[in-house]
């Protein structure tokens, strides 16, 4: 349906609790295009307009869709996790039963070697299941919060709904893991030569290390750095492969596509969030240690007060910025994807829209 036959049955489309007019066209400066990825033979259902989103915008696009549906958000997240955690815990325990039966027999002789490589083996078959079952519910929180970030109706049983998806999320899930991990080394490699170097150079305790320190601390942000970009590129493949016809490389590919020109932003989200989510907790356990480690009455019980107030940030952390984060991830992908979220949801205007235009 074309966008004026969409106003003139629906009229201007109101943001819940915003008040913001989502009909109004955004400003010339905010999204640009940067190019239209049309499908190649027959992967993709329809072309995708790769398009660069504002800061601003993005993440209020997102707040609205998570503060509107929060609930069902943090509802979501916490069945995926409990139902992760149950799946695993029945996966795990026959491998903890053939492990006390392992420990028994290992006595006898010529036994001990070949029950490890068999423990090894089971260990390694329930890793796996486990992976299948993180992946396939990962699946369906995906498809929740796209359904979410639309402003469709969300069901409990698209948090089952990934088998059909299962097999590519799984390829794309090994590639992707498997890619960033090698960075990841490389990463590594780049910082511990030039941190090995320069401590058989000069003592890292004394004040004449000063540059050395500033230079190695600066060119390991540049090498995390690197690594995030690398994982926002990419980190969009899952969302494309389940809303989609496309292969695990064809989705890997729209990805680097709808992500060029949003790969800063999407880096200072991500930087933002671990500093957020991990950075502030850090600091704040560090400081607790230190004052408890004063042994000092005064020191006590503000170490105690510090960890109250850190139970209340981690509860915030858990209850807001990681739902928030995850609607954010999704919002993104529809965004850069020349999709604008429905925020508003509401059957009839689900229903209006499906009405051929006259």
């Amino acid at each position: 349906m074309s966008s004026s036959s969409r106003s003139e049955s629906n009229g201007p489309c109101q943001l819940p609790c915003s008040g913001i007019n989502q009909s109004d066209s955004p400003a010339p400066h905010e999204p640009s295009i940067v190019g239209t990825l049309e499908p190649q033979s027959g992967t993709i259902s329809h072309s995708v307009t790769p398009t660069v989103v504002p800061f601003r915008r993005l993440v209020v696009q997102a707040w609205q869709a998570y503060k509107c549906r929060w609930g069902v958000t943090f509802g979501i997240l916490l069945l995926a996790l409990v139902c992760a955690g149950v799946i695993g815990f029945l996966i795990e325990a026959p491998l903890q039963g053939a492990a006390s039966s392992l420990a028994l027999a290992s006595g006898l002789p010529y036994v001990g070697y070949a029950l490890c490589v068999v423990f090894l083996i089971l260990n390694l078959i329930v890793s796996l299941l486990q992976l299948i079952v993180q992946v396939f519910l990962l699946v369906g929180v995906v498809r929740c919060l796209l359904s979410i970030a639309k402003g469709e109706r969300t069901r409990i049983y698209m948090l089952f709904s990934g088998g059909r998806k299962l097999p590519q999320a799984l390829g794309g899930t090994f590639l992707f893991l498997g890619t960033t991990l090698a960075v990841m080394l490389l990463l590594v490699g780049g910082i511990v030569g030039p941190l090995d170097a320069m401590s058989q150079r000069v003592d890292v305790h004394s004040s004449d290390a000063w540059p050395y320190v500033a230079g190695f601390t600066v060119w390991g942000v540049v090498w995390f750095l690197i690594l995030v970009c690398f994982a926002v590129t990419f980190g969009f493949f899952l969302p494309v492969l389940i809303e989609r016809k496309c292969g695990i490389w064809e989705s890997f590919r729209v990805s680097r596509r709808i992500t060029r020109g949003n790969r800063f932003v999407l880096s200072a989200l991500v930087v933002l969030f671990l500093m957020v989510a991990f950075g502030i907790a850090a600091g704040a356990i560090w400081l607790i240690n230190a004052l408890v480690s004063a042994n000092t009455t005064p020191f006590t019980v503000a170490a105690v007060l510090a960890s109250i107030v850190l139970s209340f940030y981690l509860l915030f952390v858990v209850a807001v910025i990681v739902p928030y984060s995850a609607v954010l991830y999704v919002t993104a992908y529809l965004a850069m994807s020349g999709q604008e979220p429905d925020l508003q949801g509401t059957e009839s205007t689900r229903v209006a829209q499906t009405v051929p235009p006259k």
